[in-house]
């Protein structure tokens, strides 16, 4: 991936948005959250390719949509217990055994 690549495929999109899974960003289109490009088909005229490919500026906007609606307080839904075990617990890491 190149800092200069306007346009992302599902695998570049989700390392894009921080190692996502590539079926989380499938979830974000489904769910509104997220729109692909869609290139014309060479094959069939008037038809979109079916390949997903997103826009940098759009990555962006929604990683800016997200930092303004976190927080850094674990989530409100969890018990008291749950939140004490989030205070007490060690910072880990990606991929730590």
């Amino acid at each position: 991936m190149t800092s200069n690549q306007r346009l992302y495929d599902v695998t570049a999109t989700a390392h894009y948005l921080g190692d996502i899974s590539d079926d989380t960003v499938r979830g974000l289109v489904a769910s509104g959250g997220l729109t692909p490009v869609r290139l014309p088909s060479t094959r069939r005229p008037g038809v979109s390719n079916r390949r997903l490919l997103f826009a940098r500026e759009d990555l962006d906007e929604l990683i800016d949509q997200w930092k303004r609606t976190s927080s850094p307080a674990p989530n409100p839904g969890l018990s008291a217990a749950s939140v004490e075990g989030w205070r007490r617990s060690p910072k880990r890491t990606r991929g730590a055994a």
